[in-house]
């Protein structure tokens, strides 16, 4: 979701964020929100850039944490997985020399650890599973340095369906470019917002799994904890609470005369 559809409060600083019925602060022609929702992650993770013969070589790869506006949190891995189009400007060589082209093209030298915040416009966690891109750059100087690319998600055509920003904090050496394909995927997957009510239906299965109302035991229905009708008979007539002997022996387990106690 856009910061103007999504943020609590405004100010003189934008004062269109107090507005909560305007849609792209008031300028649709410049400001589009076509999902009103974002994907965040932040993840930890190693890329190296470097020569080998002709080619110029880019390897990433990270794990850590997404969540949508919608609650769902999963852990994430992404690597690069082949290199973009040798026709992209002022990238060259090709990455056939490692095995499976698991691979991207890069300008310079630099490699280190990496920290970084991620910003996607997918509607859902979802969304940045797959194919997608990462071109960007890494300026690593000493114990401080920066990174920055565009990270969108891919169709199988290599078109653009989301728009994604990420930015590192890129400790170590050198500095390179980079164009590559890259992999997401989701190891575990969490709902917060459904997190209660399955975890109530765990403890109404353990305790009182007679009386779930339905498969997931969310709901309890307390009229199956009443005792079978035969046993409700016996029950009657053993304490003369019946109002005549068909009553007793009748399928209603209404028909008793409280004032028979």
């Amino acid at each position: 979701m856009s910061a103007w559809a999504k943020s609590k409060e405004g100010g003189t600083a934008n004062p269109q964020e107090l507005n909560r019925y305007a849609y792209g602060l008031n300028n649709p022609l410049k400001y589009t929100d076509p999902t009103g929702h974002d994907v965040w992650s932040i993840t930890f993770g190693y890329s190296v850039a470097f020569s080998l013969g002709p080619s110029r070589l880019y390897i990433s790869g990270s794990i850590g944490l997404a969540g949508d506006t919608d609650g769902n949190i999963a852990t994430i891995g992404t690597y690069t997985s082949s290199p973009l189009p040798d026709t992209v400007p002022g990238f060259g060589g090709s990455a056939t020399p490692v095995p499976g082209g698991a691979v991207g093209q890069a300008l310079g030298e630099a490699s280190g650890f990496n920290v970084s915040g991620s910003w996607n416009s997918a509607a859902t966690i979802d969304g940045i599973t797959g194919k997608g891109a990462d071109v960007g750059f890494n300026a690593r100087a000493g114990t401080h340095g920066i990174g920055v690319s565009a990270t969108p998600s891919l169709d199988q055509n290599n078109l653009p369906t989301t728009r994604g920003v990420t930015i590192s904090y890129a400790p170590g050496g050198g500095f390179e470019a980079h164009a590559a394909h890259t992999n997401t995927v989701i190891f575990a997957r969490e709902n917060i917002p459904s997190l209660p009510g399955r975890v109530m239906g765990s403890i109404n299965r353990t305790l009182l799994p007679r009386a779930c109302a339905n498969s997931s035991c969310r709901q309890l229905d307390f009229r199956k904890l009443l005792p079978s009708q035969p046993t409700l008979t016996s029950f009657r007539k053993t304490f003369g609470a019946c109002r005549h002997e068909r009553s007793c022996c009748s399928a209603s387990r209404e028909r008793f005369d409280a004032g028979n106690w």
